[in-house]
């Protein structure tokens, strides 16, 4: 009975004890955490991502800006194709005369038309180096060598003889530099008749674009 008394006694005064504890925890004034002042350099949340996104904007516009200009060069460092190659209708051409243009009424390329077949004038497009071809072949019914010029505005720049006998070919190749709307032809510069079709042709391309 004594240690049954003796137990009951302890499991009462812890009981106590416990209870004092918990009721000073109660009666405890709670402490609150100290909150932080909002300070004049604080950004608010919508803001702060208007301002990403207006950076991120001025990024885009940089760069397409930059693509643009790249743009530009790549196509103003392009080469315009100009090449032509024309001879005459007819079979016969007869009747000429010095310094008389020869018109190529036939056209088997003009890339650039920069060839006119109704003047006789190649006018060119761009500014650039350029190659010129005269090649013919003498009429077998003339009896002089038929002599023909290349001229570039007012100058010879090449000249071609198809010799002193019948059907003889002659030839004359030659580059100069023209600047856009300059003008070549070919002259008669001696001579009355020569064989047209295919047997005489005038050709020219652009060999390099300033």
């Amino acid at each position: 009975m004594a240690v049954a008394a003796w137990l009951l006694f302890a499991m009462m005064c812890s009981l106590s004890l416990a209870g004092m504890g918990l009721c000073g925890s109660l009666n405890r004034p709670l402490v609150k955490s100290p909150s932080r002042s909002r300070r004049s350099d604080d950004v608010d949340p919508l803001t702060a991502v208007v301002n990403q996104l207006s950076q991120e904007v001025l990024q885009l516009k940089t760069s397409l800006a930059a693509l643009e200009a790249s743009q530009a060069r790549l196509a103003g460092s392009q080469t315009m194709s100009v090449s032509f190659t024309v001879h005459f209708s007819k079979a016969d051409v007869v009747g000429l005369g010095t310094d008389q243009i020869l018109v190529f009424d036939v056209a088997r390329n003009n890339i650039g038309n920069g060839y006119n077949t109704g003047t006789g004038f190649f006018t060119a497009p761009v500014a650039g180096s350029y190659v010129f071809f005269l090649g013919m072949q003498r009429h077998g019914d003339d009896e002089s060598t038929f002599i023909a010029s290349i001229v570039k505005g007012t100058t010879t720049i090449g000249v071609a003889e198809a010799g002193y006998s019948p059907f003889e070919h002659g030839s004359m190749l030659v580059t100069t530099h023209l600047e856009r709307g300059d003008t070549v032809c070919v002259k008669a510069s001696h001579g009355t008749t020569v064989y047209g079709g295919m047997s005489t042709v005038f050709s020219g391309f652009l060999l390099h674009q300033n």
